[in-house]
């Protein structure tokens, strides 16, 4: 099955350049005009891509092509394969605790090299960290610091959709995407909002929305939960089918197709809507990766 791992570094520090120069990378609309329907946002063609500065001054850098993942180091030629299969493979394994694997030195020191990271995981068994391909236990079971230099999160059970923090005092990201038959990388920058919203970020029809409340002047109205959503827009492919949508409603609705439902206010003039997309413990404690809706809902 296909994966698609989502990036993220920097997000708090954007600044009016990066704001602007992105937005002339951004496709608004098919005349590229402002207007209530202007987060339809798409890729031009064409762009000007900007070198993003190296702002903790990070010695290596994360590389990645249509083949293979690379660290690499900018001092010398120092770089290491970065075994992405497998390690997506092992976020959902049953053995795996809480859906996570991190890169790291489990020993660091002033001659550590790329050809020492480890990868490790939890194991659900007995809790103790472990190397993702010898399966033994790091350091003995003793607490270990180290410097991780990234860890993926994969807590959509059943879902291929891996969200991948960078450590950007360790590893510099140049903003790449990848989209092939096997894999989908992109970065979840500004303008997408929090990650949720790259995943989870509704469309509505015959209605106006401001605020979680939603105005309607008639007495039905469609939402597409999914809609505007980045990922949508950008990658057709993602199974928007295994995210676990729930919706709850006082007002009467039905499902129309795959996250779009239409909703009835005949029978009263105001309601509520709740939407969720289940997740595992860490993506529902991290206010950024919680996929969670409530509107309140007035006919006008």
């Amino acid at each position: 099955m296909k994966k698609f791992v989502l990036i993220e570094n920097q997000l708090t520090k954007l600044t009016p350049f990066k704001h602007f120069h992105d937005l002339i990378n951004l496709k608004i609309n098919d005349h590229n005009e402002s207007g209530l329907g202007f987060d339809n946002i798409t890729d031009f063609n064409q762009s000007i891509k900007l070198f993003r500065h190296n702002e903790y001054r990070a010695p290596f850098y994360l590389d990645v092509d249509n083949t293979k993942c690379q660290i690499k180091s900018w001092d010398n030629n120092e770089n290491v394969n970065i075994p992405i299969f497998e390690l997506l493979e092992k976020i959902h394994d049953p053995k795996t605790n809480r859906s996570w694997v991190a890169c790291c030195w489990t020993d660091p020191n002033n001659n550590s090299s790329l050809k020492d990271l480890v990868y490790v995981y939890r194991n659900f068994d007995d809790n103790t960290l472990r190397d993702v391909f010898s399966d033994n236990v790091i350091n003995n079971g003793l607490s270990v610091v180290s410097n991780t230099f990234f860890i993926i999160y994969g807590e959509w059970p059943g879902v291929p959709l891996f969200h991948t923090l960078l450590n950007d005092n360790m590893i510099y990201w140049p903003i790449q995407t990848v989209n092939n038959e096997s894999i989908f990388v992109d970065t979840v920058s500004y303008h997408d909002g929090k990650f949720a919203e790259y995943i989870f970020k509704p469309r509505t029809y015959g209605c106006f929305e401001h605020n979680n409340i939603l105005i309607s002047p008639k007495s039905t109205f469609k939402i597409d939960f999914f809609g505007r959503s980045r990922l949508h827009l950008k990658n057709s492919d993602f199974p928007f089918d295994k995210l676990k949508l729930k919706i709850k409603s006082n007002i009467q609705h039905k499902k129309l197709d795959l996250g779009l439902y239409e909703f009835n206010l005949d029978t009263g003039e105001t309601g509520y809507i709740y939407a969720r997309v289940n997740a595992g413990y860490g993506a529902e404690v991290e206010e950024s990766t919680r996929m969670r809706l409530a509107y309140t809902v007035h006919r006008s």
